[in-house]
């Protein structure tokens, strides 16, 4: 076997869930059994699991590769993603290939990709600001109540429009498969350095997704005192509320997330597989 580059291994695995714990522990032997030395945790073990590690995997669906992605972002360490729910943009590996694929990749036979982050601030009227990092999107969302919400977006002080609906969704080109694409998104290469701006069930019809450079900053106002507030959020995961008189500020965050694929990998043949596309007329044959 071919010397071993990743000899630390970290194993990030969603906690509470029995087919995963199980194919988690599968994994930590089989890593053994190579000669890596794996660390399996579940929950909040995962940022002290990680912070020796030279490789982590992410066991689970893309909401497991999307917290395991704030422990690599912050450690600088690759990520491997091993998809055992439904979807899996993120976590691309198939758990039927990839006692196949571990040698090599362990080998360092893989493909690298750097991914572009978004970083949140939430300003309040009283305390610091709240910030987070996004690997998918920033949402600002109505909280309470049926009523319209009216978001005012501004890229690099420039006024966009003023937004009237559910709510406004700010994605990296990793998101734009995510809750974006739902809204009407465009799907962006993830090579390129680009954000996409979403409403969320516009009011208007001829308010639509928009894509902006990835140094872009916007900024998101409540711009009417109606009460009515933005609970916002970063892959899911609660940041605070947005009330008239604070700020949303959302721009490319310092860092970017190091993702580790099959040598083999193919964004394109990932959408056509996900997404169902339709395949080309079949070859008709000669005579």
């Amino acid at each position: 076997m071919p010397k071993i580059q990743f000899q630390r291994v970290a194993i990030l695995a969603r906690d509470g869930h029995g087919a995963i714990a199980r194919a988690a522990g599968e994994l930590a032997s089989h890593l053994t059994e190579l000669g890596c030395s794996a660390t399996l945790a579940h929950g909040q073990q995962n940022l002290t699991a990680a912070q020796d590690a030279q490789l982590i995997i992410a066991m689970g669906g893309d909401g497991a590769m999307l917290r395991a992605a704030q422990v690599a972002v912050r450690e600088d360490t690759p990520l491997l993603g091993v998809n055992l729910g439904r979807l899996g943009f993120l976590a691309d590996l198939g758990q039927e290939r990839f006692e196949s694929e571990l040698s090599a990749l362990l080998a360092g036979q893989y493909f690298s990709e750097r991914r572009m982050l978004l970083s949140a601030r939430l300003t309040r009227r009283k305390g610091k600001a709240l910030r987070a990092a996004a690997v998918n999107d920033v949402v600002a969302h109505r909280s309470g109540g049926a009523r319209i919400l009216e978001l005012s977006t501004t890229v690099d002080a420039r006024h966009i429009a003023t937004h009237r609906g559910d709510g406004f969704i700010a994605a990296t080109p990793t998101g734009s498969t995510a809750y974006a694409m739902s809204c009407g998104g465009p799907i962006v290469d993830p090579r390129l350095d680009a954000t996409v701006l979403a409403p969320i069930c516009p009011h208007k019809l001829d308010d639509r997704p928009l894509v902006i450079p990835g140094a872009a900053k916007l900024t998101l106002a409540i711009p009417v005192d109606t009460g009515i507030t933005a609970a916002v959020s970063c892959d899911g995961v609660d940041l605070g509320v947005l009330e008239y008189g604070q700020t949303l500020h959302v721009s490319r965050f310092s860092r970017r997330l190091k993702l580790i694929h099959p040598s083999d990998y193919n964004y394109f043949s990932v959408l056509r597989e996900k997404l169902n596309w339709a395949k080309g007329p079949a070859t008709q044959g000669g005579g």
